[in-house]
């Protein structure tokens, strides 16, 4: 009797000072929370890396320079160069590669009208401008949406 007596208060002195020990320490709750007991809203999702919060890098294709010249009076006054890139939809653009040549040719053909006019009455080009009217040529040409933007990588007057 004596013996089981003893070890009553062993396990009372035990559980006394070992679960408020364990809360104390932060065990008590990582239990519960590892048996599902817990009450605590589980924690928040990680933040997005830097990767998933960007996306995808976007798909730039150059095009080939082009030179416009302005003509005034029978004779060439300024030579405009342009190089654009178009930021495309898609990476794998079959219509682009059936219609690029004609998507150039339209560019050329709409800046060699707009820039001379343009020049008339100002000192210097618009780029913002001319950065709308290429992407309205595009998606003309190409259809809407297959160019997200076209970007002037360069421009250069002589």
């Amino acid at each position: 009797m004596k013996r089981l007596g003893i070890l009553g208060l062993i396990v009372v002195i035990v559980l006394g000072t070992g679960i408020p020990g364990a809360r104390a320490a932060g065990l008590v709750s990582d239990i519960k929370q590892m048996l599902g007991l817990s009450n605590d809203p589980p924690p928040p999702p990680p933040p997005p890396t830097p990767l998933e919060r960007l996306g995808p890098p976007p798909f730039l294709l150059s095009m080939k320079p082009l030179e416009i010249p302005v003509i005034a009076n029978g004779a060439v006054q300024r030579r405009l160069s342009f190089r654009l890139r178009l930021s495309l939809a898609e990476a794998d653009n079959a219509t682009l590669s059936e219609r690029g040549h004609l998507l150039h040719a339209a560019f050329f053909q709409d800046l060699m009208v707009y820039a001379p006019n343009y020049l008339e009455t100002h000192p210097e080009l618009n780029l913002m401008a001319i950065k709308a009217r290429m992407k309205a040529v595009a998606d003309r040409v190409l259809g809407p949406g297959v160019v997200k933007e076209v970007l002037i990588q360069g421009f250069f007057e002589r």
